[in-house]
C-alpha cells in the first residue's frame, strides 16, 4: 500500500475468444517464450512495486484456465479471476462491480489494462 493508505489495484482485462486473431483458442494462450501471453504482462504487473493487487477479467468460458495460469506461474498478487463481459465495457463493468462489493475505498487508485493491448486506463 502506498504512504498515502490507498490500494493500488490493477484490473487487467483478458476477455477475447481468439476470434479476430484466427486461432482456435483466445490469443492470451499463445505461448511466447515458452509462456502463454497472458503470463508476460501480469508477471510483469506483478514486479511492479506501485501495484498492490491484480484482478484478472477473463472470458467466462476460459476462467478456469486463466486461473490455473496464474497459480501455475505463482502471479502473487492476483486477487480474483473475475468473469467478464461480451464488451470490453461490460468486462471493465464487471471487474468495478466486483471490486464495490469487495468494499474498495473510494480513493484507491484503479488502473485497467487491457492485457491483449499496448493501452493502459487510469
Amino acid at each position: 500500500m502506498n504512504p498515502m493508505g490507498r490500494k493500488r489495484i490493477c484490473i487487467a482485462l483478458f476477455g477475447g475468444t481468439g476470434e479476430r486473431f484466427g486461432a482456435p483458442y483466445p490469443k492470451q494462450f499463445i505461448s511466447i517464450a515458452g509462456e502463454p501471453l497472458l503470463v508476460i504482462p501480469l508477471k510483469a504487473l506483478s514486479a511492479c512495486p506501485e501495484i498492490d493487487e491484480i484482478h484478472v477479467v477473463s472470458e467466462p468460458m476460459t476462467k478456469n484456465d486463466v486461473y490455473n495460469l496464474i497459480i501455475a506461474h505463482q502471479i502473487k498478487k492476483t486477487k480474483a479471476v473475475i468473469s467478464g463481459g461480451a464488451s470490453r465495457q461490460q468486462s471493465v463493468y464487471a471487474a468495478l462491480e466486483y471490486l464495490d462489493n469487495q468494499g474498495v475505498a473510494y480513493d484507491d487508485l484503479i488502473m485497467i489494462v487491457d492485457g491483449d493491448h499496448d493501452e493502459v486506463i487510469i
